[in-house]
C-alpha cells in the first residue's frame, strides 16, 4: 500500500512499530519471551533500515519531508537512520538476553555486549564504504557498551588482583573478564586505526595490563609448574613491555604514530616492574637484565633513525638539535643502561654472596671497559660517551669505598683506579686526571706500609711521602723538558705532579712534627727545606724560597734545645741565625734595592730572592722576645740586643724606618731592667729614668739632623704664608734620619710627663727637665711653638710646686695672677734686650710672644679662679683682679686693644671696690667717682673711635652714676650740704668739660645737674632752717626781683647771645 499515491500504509506504519516498542519495552520481564520479541523487533528493525536504503519506505520519508525538509540538515540526518539506531541500541541487550538464556554462566552475557561494540566497530569499516552517515550509530553504541563492559569487569578483577576470590570466581569470573578486557583491547585499537586518534591507541596499550594480569592468574599454574608469586609477575610485566615495545617499534613506521601509545606504556611498564621486583633479588636480576636489553636496542634504534616516536617526542620539547638537554636526552637510554648494570652487576654478585670488597675491585676493573666503550661510542657520537665516561668514573669512586674493609684489596682497587686516571689524562690531554692519580699514589704507598707493618710509622710515612715528592719533582722537570718552547715555564701535566709533591711534603713534615721524634723532624725539615730550595732554583721562583727558607728555623731550635743552653737564653740563643739570614740574604740573594715606600711596594718587593731571608729574621727577632719574657733581666738584653740588631739594620739598608722598631726596644729595654730591678718607689717613678733617655734620643736626633740633613726644607715658604707653621712640627713630619728620634723624643715628653703627673716630685723634676729641653730646642729652631710648651711645663712645675707647699686651690688665684704679670714684665724685659741688641739678632726674641700670651691666659685664669673666692676670700681676688687689671691695661696700651683696656680698668675697678668692702669703707662717694670717671672715660674713648651712639649710651651711664649719687647725698638736710658744693663743682666740671669738648649732651646734663642741684638746695633748706625760712624767701625773691631786671634791661642781647648760643650747641656732637 505504499506504493499507492494515497498513503494508506502510514497508519500501517504507525500501528506496527508502536506495537514493536510495546513489545520491546515490556520483553525485559521475561527473558524467554524477550529474546523471541527483541529479536522479530531486530528484524523489522533491519528490513526497515533496508527499505529506507533503497528508498522504498515512502511514508518514512513522507514524514522527514514534512517534519525536517531540509535535506541536508543534522537532525534530519540523525532521524533518517532511526532505524539503524535502534539496532544498534538493542542488539548487545539481545545477546546478552540470549545468552542468559541458553544458560551460559553470569560472566559471559558481559563478554556478548563486548563482543558486539567489536562486531559494531567491524560494521562500521564496512557501512562507510556504503554511506558516511551509517557507522555512528554502530560506532557510538560500541563505545557506550565497550564502557559499560568494562566497568562491569573492574570491581571483581581487583578482587582478583586482592586475592579476595576463590578458585572457582577466579577461573569462572577471571576468564569472562579476561575475554571482555581482551577484546576491548582490541576494540580500541581498531578505534584508533578508524578515527586515526592516537589516544585511542594510547589507552588501548594501557588496557593491556588488566588481561596480561589475569593471564598471569588464571593459567601460570596450568602453564608453570607452580602459579606464579606475587613478586614474580614483574617477569610477566617485563615480557610484555617488550612485546608492547616490540609493537610499538612495527607500528613506528605509520604516517599517524599509534606507537606513543605503547612504547609508553612499555617504557612505563618495565620501570614498574623493575620496582615491584626488588623485595626478590632473584626476579629483580632477571627483570633488570631484560631491561637492560631493551634500554640497549631502544638506544641502537634512536642511533639508527628508527625510534621516530622518541624522536617526535625530542623535537616537540627540544627543536634545537644542538640543544645541549636535547643532544643528553638523546643518549638517555644509554644512562639508564650504563648507571643500570652496576646496580644489576652487585645484585648479582650480592646474590652469589661475593665479599663487599671483591665487589670494590669488580667494579673498579670494570670503571676502564666503561671508559673504552665510551671512547669507541664518542666517535658515532660525542653525547654517547657522557653516561659512560661518567658511569666509569663514577665506579672509581663506588669501588674504591666498598674496599676499604681489606687493605690489600683497598691498594689493588686504588691502584686501577690510579692507572684509569693516568690514562685518562693522556688520553683526554687534561691535567685535571693527573691531579687525582698523583694524590692517589701517596695513598696507596702509605696503605703499603700500614699493610707491612701493621701500624702507620712516623719516620716509614714521612720518607715514604718526602722521597715520593721528590719523584713527583723530578718526573714534573722531566715533564716541563717536553713541554714546547711556547709554553710557561711550568707545563699543564708538570703542575700537578708538583702541586701533590708539595702537598706530600707538608703532610710528611706535619706528621714529623707530631711524631715527638726531634731526629726524625730535623731530618723532615731539612728535606723539606731543600725540597723548596731546589724546586726555586730549578723554577727560577723566588716565592718557593719562603717555605725553604722558613722551614729551616724549625731543625735550628731543635739542635738548639738538644745544647745545654739554659731555656732562658734560647731566645738570645735565635741572634746567630737571624745574623747569618740577614747576611745570606744581603750577600748572595739581594741584587737590587728592596724600595720598600710604602704598603704597596712592600708587597712589590715580596717577590725578591732577599725577602725571605729578611722576614724570616725579622720575624725571628720578635721571636727572641717572647722567648726571653720568662726571665725579666734576660727580657731586658733581648730588648738591648733587638735594639742593636735595628740599628744595624738601618746602616745596612740605609734607611731611618728601622730607627722606630730599635728606639721602641730600647724603651722597652730600659722599662724592663728597671721593673727587674725595683727600687721601693711608687710605680710612676719609672718616668725619672726616661728623662736622660729623652735627651739621649734628642741629642741623637740633632746629630742625624746635622750630618744627614733631610733632602727636602722643613719649612717651606711660600709668599708670606708658611706651609709649616712651627718648625718641630716640620722635624715631624719631614722624612729623615732624624725623624724617628724627634717622634720618640716628642711621645717620650708627652708620655712621661703625663705619668709623672702621679707625684710632686716627679712632676717637678720631669717638668724643668723637659723645660730645659724644649726650651734650648725652641731656641735652637726658633720654634715658638716649643717655646709655648717649655712655658706650660714650667707653668705645670710651679703648680706642682704650689700644691705640694699645701696653699690652698683658692689661694692659688693670686699666684696665677702674679705668676702672669711677672711673666710679661720678664717678656717685657726680654723684648727690650732684644731691641737694644739690633742690628745684631737673638734667640730669646722666641719667647716674647709666647710668655706675653700665656701670661694674659694666666691671669685669666687667675680671675677666673677668684671669682668663687671673692667672697670669702676678698684680698686674693682683689689681688687677683688687681694683677690681671694691670697686665691687661699694659697689653691694651702697647697693642692699642682698647676693649682688653676696658676690661683691665674694669679688673681695677673690682679690685678697688672689694678693698673699700673688705675695709668697710660706706661712703658712697669712693664707690661713684671711680666708677662714673671709668664709663665717662669709656665713653670719651670710644668717642674717638667715631662710635657715638655707644659713647652717648656709656657717658650718659657714667655721668648719671657720678651725679646722681651726689645729688641724693645732698638732699639729707643739713648733714647734705657738703654734697651740695660736691654736686655744684662736679655739674660745673661736666659742663666745662663738655663745652671744651663740644659734647652737646653732657654739657646740658651738667647744666641741669647744677640747677637742679640749687632747687633741691633751697627747698631742702627751707624744710630745714624753720627760724631763717622767711629770710630765705626773702633773698630769693629780691635774687628773682634782681634777675628780671637785668633780663628786661638786657632783653635783646640776652636773646641775641641765646641764639647764638643755641647754635653753638645744636652744632655739637
Amino acid at each position: 500500500m505504499d506504493r499507492l499515491p494515497t498513503r494508506y500504509a502510514h497508519g500501517l506504519y504507525l500501528g506496527g512499530y508502536g506495537m514493536l516498542g510495546l513489545a520491546a519495552l515490556a520483553a525485559p520481564a521475561d527473558t524467554h519471551t524477550g529474546v523471541w520479541v527483541l529479536g522479530l523487533g531486530l528484524v523489522a528493525g533491519l528490513g526497515s533500515a533496508l527499505l529506507a536504503h533503497f528508498g522504498r519506505h515512502r511514508s518514512w520519508q513522507d514524514l522527514l519531508d514534512r517534519w525536517l525538509p531540509k535535506p541536508d540538515g543534522l537532525i534530519r540526518g540523525l532521524v533518517a537512520n532511526a532505524f539503524l539506531w535502534a539496532l544498534a541500541g538493542v542488539f548487545p541487550v539481545w545477546i546478552a538476553m540470549l545468552l542468559v538464556e541458553l544458560e551460559v554462566p553470569p560472566p559471559y552475557p558481559w563478554l556478548g555486549i563486548a563482543a558486539s561494540g567489536l562486531f559494531f566497530q567491524a560494521l562500521a569499516f564496512g557501512l562507510r564504504r556504503v554511506r558516511s552517515d551509517y557507522p555512528a550509530p554502530f560506532l557510538i553504541s560500541g563505545h557506550l557498551y565497550m564502557l559499560l563492559a568494562l566497568i562491569a569487569s573492574l570491581p571483581r578483577t581487583w578482587a582478583i588482583f586482592l586475592g579476595h576470590s576463590s578458585f572457582h570466581d577466579v577461573r569462572t569470573f577471571g576468564l569472562a573478564f579476561l575475554l571482555v578486557q581482551g577484546i576491548a583491547v582490541g576494540f580500541y585499537a581498531a578505534s584508533a586505526v578508524y578515527h586515526q586518534r592516537r589516544a585511542l591507541a594510547h589507552l588501548a596499550a594501557w588496557l593491556t595490563f588488566l588481561p596480561v594480569t589475569l593471564v598471569g592468574i588464571v593459567f601460570s599454574g596450568d602453564v608453570l609448574p607452580r602459579p606464579l608469586a606475587v613478586v614474580e609477575f614483574a617477569w610477566l610485566w617485563t615480557l610484555w613491555s617488550a612485546v608492547l615495545l616490540l609493537g610499538g617499534w612495527l607500528l613506528d613506521r605509520q604516517p599517524v604514530r599509534y606507537a606513543h601509545g605503547p612504547y609508553l606504556f612499555g617504557y612505563l611498564l618495565g620501570g614498574f616492574a623493575l620496582i615491584w621486583s626488588f623485595s626478590d633479588r632473584l626476579v629483580n636480576l632477571y627483570t633488570f637484565g631484560v631491561l637492560l636489553v631493551i634500554w640497549i636496542g631502544s638506544q641502537a634504534l634512536v642511533y639508527t633513525g628508527r625510534h621516530h616516536s622518541y624522536e617526535n617526542l625530542m623535537q616537540r620539547f627540544w627543536p634545537a638539535p644542538e640543544n645541549l638537554v636535547r643532544r643528553t636526552a638523546a643518549a638517555v637510554f644509554l644512562f639508564l643502561a650504563a648507571y643500570g648494570f652496576p646496580i644489576w652487576l652487585a645484585q648479582l654478585l650480592a646474590y652469589q654472596d661475593v665479599p663487599l670488597a671483591w665487589r670494590g675491585l669488580a667494579f673498579a676493573l670494570t670503571s676502564p671497559l666503561y671508559i673504552a666503550f665510551g671512547l669507541a661510542l664518542r666517535r658515532a657520537r660525542p653525547e654517547y660517551a657522557w653516561p659512560l665516561f661518567s658511569g666509569g668514573y663514577a665506579l672509581t669512586a663506588i669501588g674504591a669505598m666498598l674496599s676499604f674493609e681489606h687493605t690489600r684489596l683497598t691498594i689493588a682497587v686504588l691502584a686501577v683506579i690510579a692507572v684509569v686516571y693516568a690514562a685518562s689524562a693522556y688520553i683526554f690531554r687534561q691535567s685535571f686526571w693527573l691531579y687525582l692519580a698523583a694524590g692517589l699514589v701517596p695513598i696507596i704507598a702509605v696503605l703499603e706500609v700500614r699493610a707491612y707493618h701493621g701500624r702507620l710509622p712516623s719516620d716509614w710515612s714521612s720518607g715514604v711521602l718526602l722521597s715520593l715528592a721528590f719523584v713527583y719533582f723530578a718526573l714534573g722537570q722531566f715533564l716541563d723538558r717536553r713541554t714546547p718552547p711556547a709554553t710557561p715555564t711550568v707545563g699543564t701535566f708538570a703542575l700537578p705532579l708538583y702541586a701533590v709533591g708539595y702537598l706530600m711534603s707538608a703532610v710528611a713534615l706535619g706528621i714529623a712534627s707530631g711524631s715527638g721524634d726531634n731526629d726524625l723532624a730535623v731530618k723532615a725539615f731539612l728535606a723539606g727545606a731543600a725540597l723548596y730550595g731546589l724546586t726555586a732554583w730549578r723554577l727560577r721562583e723566588p716565592l718557593f724560597l719562603y717555605p725553604s727558607v722558613w722551614l729551616l728555623a724549625v731543625p735550628y731550635y731543635l739542635l738548639m734545645a738538644q745544647t745545654t743552653l739554659p731555656p732562658q737564653y734560647r731566645g738570645l740563643g735565635w741572634m746567630p741565625f737571624i745574623l747569618a739570614l740577614i747576611a745570606v740574604g744581603r750577600t748572595w740573594f739581594q741584587r737590587q734595592p728592596l724600595g720598600i715606600t710604602s704598603v704597596r711596594s712592600f708587597f712589590a718587593a715580596l717577590t725578591q730572592p732577599a725577602m725571605p731571608f729578611y722576614l724570616l729574621a725579622y720575624g725571628l727577632s720578635v721571636l727572641m722576645l717572647g722567648f726571653s719574657q720568662g726571665d725579666l733581666k734576660v727580657f731586658a738584653l733581648a730588648f738591648g740586643t733587638a735594639a742593636f740588631l735595628y740599628f744595624g739594620s738601618a746602616a745596612l739598608f740605609r734607611t731611618p724606618r728601622w730607627f722606630i722598631p730599635a728606639l721602641l726596644s730600647v724603651h722597652l729595654g730600659v722599662l724592663t731592667y728597671f721593673v727587674a730591678r725595683p727600687s721601693g718607689n711608687p710605680p710612676y717613678w719609672i718616668s725619672l729614668p726616661f728623662l736622660p733617655v729623652t735627651w739621649l734620643i734628642t741629642l741623637a736626633g740633632l746629630a742625624f739632623l746635622r750630618w744627614l740633613p733631610p733632602k727636602t726644607a722643613v719649612v717651606e715658604e711660600q709668599g708670606t704664608s708658611l706651609r709649616i707653621r712651627w718648625p718641630f712640627a716640620g722635624h715631624l713630619l719631614t722624612p729623615s734620619w732624624a725623624q724617628p728620634f724627634f717622634g720618640f723624643a716628642a711621645a717620650d715628653v708627652l708620655i712621661w710627663q703625663a705619668v709623672a703627673l702621679f707625684g710632686y716630685e716627679t712632676t717637678i723634676l720631669l717638668g724643668i727637665g723637659h723645660f730645659v729641653l724644649l726650651g734650648l730646642l725652641a731656641q735652637l729652631w726658633l720654634d715658638s711653638g716649643l717655646a709655648y710648651g717649655a712655658l706650660a711645663l714650667l707653668l705645670l712645675t710651679a703648680g706642682s710646686r704650689l700644691s705640694m707647699a699645701g696653699i690652698p686651690l683658692s689661694d692659688t688665684a693670686a699666684w696665677i695672677g702674679g705668676m702672669g704679670l711677672g711673666l710679661y714684665l720678664l717678656a717685657r724685659l726680654t723684648d727690650a734686650y732684644c731691641s737694644r741688641s739690633q742690628p745684631r739678632p737673638t734667640r730669646l726674641r722666641v719667647w716674647v710672644v709666647p710668655a706675653t700670651n700665656i701670661s694674659v691666659i694666666l691671669t685669666g685664669l687667675g680671675v677666673v679662679s677668684a671669682l668663687p673666692a671673692a667672697f670669702s676670700k676678698p684680698t686674693i681676688a682683689a689681688i687677683a683682679f688687681g694683677f690681671a687689671g694691670a697686665l691687661y691695661v699694659a697689653v691694651a696700651y702697647r697693642g692699642r686693644y682698647h676693649r682688653l683696656g676696658y676690661a683691665g680698668m674694669a679688673l681695677l675697678l673690682a679690685a678697688w671696690v672689694i678693698l673699700l668692702v673688705q675695709q668697710e669703707v660706706s661712703e658712697p662717694q669712693w664707690y661713684a667717682i671711680p666708677a662714673g670717671l671709668y664709663f665717662v672715660t669709656i665713653g670719651f674713648l670710644e668717642r674717638l673711635r667715631a662710635r657715638r651712639t655707644f659713647a652717648l649710651l656709656v657717658e650718659g651711664f657714667g655721668l648719671a652714676v657720678l651725679l646722681l649719687t651726689s645729688f641724693i647725698q645732698s638732699t639729707n638736710g643739713a648733714a647734705g650740704f657738703p654734697y651740695f658744693v660736691l654736686l655744684l663743682a662736679e655739674g660745673l666740671l661736666v659742663a666745662w668739660w663738655a663745652a671744651v669738648q663740644q659734647l652737646r649732651v653732657p654739657f646740658l646734663t651738667g647744666v641741669a645737674a647744677v640747677v637742679l642741684n640749687v632747687v633741691a638746695q633751697v627747698i631742702v633748706t627751707l624744710s630745714v632752717y624753720d627760724r631763717f625760712r622767711w629770710l630765705i624767701i626773702l633773698g630769693v625773691g629780691l635774687m628773682l626781683v634782681a634777675l628780671a631786671v637785668v633780663i628786661e634791661r638786657r632783653r635783646e642781647r640776652i636773646v641775641t647771645q641765646a641764639r647764638a648760643w643755641r647754635e653753638t650747641i645744636e652744632s655739637w656732637n
